[in-house]
């Protein structure tokens, strides 16, 4: 099965994503797969990936920010599951998204800005 990769993702030049999975298709001596840059908001991986060996019958993903210095920085969450139902279809395309923990704009939804900037008030009825 031919697995095409797709994240939205907002890159600088020199800036990289990449894929560490559990299936060999997905792996180099790096330890994981570069994508390919499409443009300053996406990046693509393809990959064909043999479904019936799959550890568990499950893909296991997670994606990789590599900075300009060589920093890596890896998803926060579980790794990703991907369980394929129909083996038989040729091409599967995954559309994901990943929002960067450091980002600026995650400070509006940390527990100390809730609480103390914008704390909800009960009023009586």
């Amino acid at each position: 099965m031919k697995v095409i990769f797709y994240i939205k993702y907002h890159t600088r030049f020199g800036e990289r994503l990449a894929i560490v999975a559990n299936v060999t298709e997905l792996q180099s001596p790096n330890g994981y797969a570069d994508m390919q840059y499409l443009n300053d908001e996406y990046w693509k991986l393809e990959a064909d990936i043999d479904v019936a060996d799959l550890p568990g019958q499950k893909l296991q993903y997670k994606y990789i920010f590599i900075g300009n210095d060589g920093t890596q920085t890896e998803e926060f969450q579980s790794p990703r599951n991907l369980v394929p139902e129909n083996k038989d279809v040729a091409v599967l395309k995954i559309y994901d998204t990943w929002n960067y923990a450091g980002d600026i704009v995650n400070t509006f939804s940390t527990a100390p800005f809730k609480k103390y900037c914008c704390p909800s008030v009960r009023l009586p009825i």
